[in-house]
């Protein structure tokens, strides 16, 4: 019984399973608890990316930040890292649809990028419909599945 757990057709199917529930059981939790977002709101997450040139990890912060904010519409900047310092930039108006925020850039090759923004209380998480806007990244970098934590203004 083991062997079927770990390999071959009945492994990978019991793993494609896992990973379906996992992302639904996240992507529930972010709907029902999906909050608007306000001016000033930032969301970081630290991290380490290889640096080639001198052959050291350095310490890199991923950010997602709400510029301004007025009905449902957002301004907002996103920076994140990938391997080897490349990275992801995109700054620019996102609409509120009810559970999260929906960002669209026509244009841009063949379908346009939709970054759709997942918001909670204390974390944003980045869904790029497609793969689509990589236009925005370097060739190691990525925006979809980040999740970034609401920055702690306490100790400030």
């Amino acid at each position: 019984m083991r062997r079927y757990l770990t390999t071959g057709r009945h492994g990978q199917w019991l793993a494609l399973l896992l990973a379906a529930v996992l992302t639904a059981a996240v992507s529930t939790a972010f709907a029902a608890g999906s909050e608007r977002l306000a001016k000033g709101d930032r969301f970081i997450l630290v991290g380490k990316s290889l640096d080639m040139v001198d052959n050291r990890w350095v310490q890199v912060i991923n950010e997602f930040k709400v510029i301004s904010s007025e009905g449902n519409k957002i301004r907002f900047s996103v920076k994140t890292y990938g391997e080897n310092l490349h990275s992801c930039a995109l700054k620019g108006d996102a609409t509120w649809r009810g559970s999260y925020y929906e960002f669209t850039e026509t244009g841009v090759g063949e379908k346009p990028c939709i970054l759709r923004i997942h918001s909670s209380r204390d974390q944003v998480r980045l869904e790029d419909r497609g793969l689509k806007c990589r236009f925005a990244c370097g060739a190691r970098a990525g925006l979809d599945g980040f999740v970034l934590k609401r920055e702690d203004v306490s100790n400030k």
